[in-house]
Formats: structure tokens, sequence, C-alpha cells
């Protein structure tokens, strides 16, 4: 028995989608972690508004949790669309399925290892070195201007 109103063409873009969330799930950029994310955000920022306001009843409270919810839902569904469309235009079928075997294998295993070590070993040499960019670039404005009068930007004035 045949199904009606399914094409082959409809069925194939439905399991390629598949196959690329499997591969999302695989390197970390899957929905689940993609809200644990945005959650930790949003309620860690909805958590600074309710202290911040003191005056707010649990029904606020609640509504104001609720929305916030909805919302990172609504987000989460929307990015995780929007690199699958981006998966499929750019990767083939058997790239996606290539790509899943390497990371399911040992050898992708580690890769995913070390790719999580390394983002926290770059977030610790950003926070270390930020400081020291900063106050080179300072210096080195400083030097270059040597000589000018800085005036505050005028946001009345016309450019060009």
């Amino acid at each position: 028995m045949a199904l009606v109103g399914l094409s082959p063409i409809a069925s194939h873009a439905d399991q390629k989608a598949d196959d690329i969330k499997t591969l999302l799930g695989l390197t970390g950029r899957d929905a689940a972690q993609i809200e644990r994310d945005v959650d930790v955000r949003t309620n860690t920022s909805l958590q600074a508004f309710v202290d911040a306001h003191p005056d707010l009843t649990g029904t606020e409270v609640e509504k104001l949790h609720s929305a916030v919810m909805a919302n990172g839902q609504a987000f989460v569904a929307g990015y995780e669309e929007a690199l699958v469309d981006y998966y499929s235009a750019t990767l083939t079928d058997e790239q996606v399925l290539q790509t899943i075997t390497f990371f399911q294998s040992p050898e992708g295993q580690a890769y995913r290892k070390a790719s999580r070590e390394l983002g926290q070993v770059s977030r610790d040499y950003i926070k270390g070195n930020l400081p020291t960019l900063f106050n080179a670039l300072k210096a080195s404005f400083a030097d270059a201007l040597k000589g000018h009068v800085l005036q505050p930007p005028n946001p009345g004035a016309k450019s060009g």
C-alpha cells in the first residue's frame, strides 16, 4: 500500500535531515545541547532580573519563566532548523554519512574530546591575554596619535 502525499524527494529530504540531526548530536550542536546552553543563559539572566526586582510576585515570576522557556524553545527550534538547512545545502548525502561514521569511530571520539578541551584552552588563553592585547593597542594608539587632539564624537555631525 502506497502512502498518499509522500514523494521520494520528501522522504529523501527527511532522511537527510535526520542524518544531519544525528551529526549535530555527535558534534554537540544538537537541539538538546543548544537548549541546555540557552536554558543556562536565560535562567541566569532571568534570575538576575528577579533579584533586581524583589517586588515581583510569585505569579509574575512564573509568567516570566514561562515566557523565557517558550521563547527559548522557539529559538532552539529555529536554530536547529537553520543548521539542518545549511548542512543540507553544503554537504552531500555521502559526506554527511562519512562524517557521522568518523565521529562514531575511536578517532572521531578522540577528536571530539580534544575539541572540547581546546575550547577551554582557547577561552583561558583569551581571558588571560586580552588585557595585554588591550594595553598594547592603547599604547600603540597613544604613540600613533601623538600631537593630535582628539575630540569626543559629535553625534549630530554629518559624515563625509
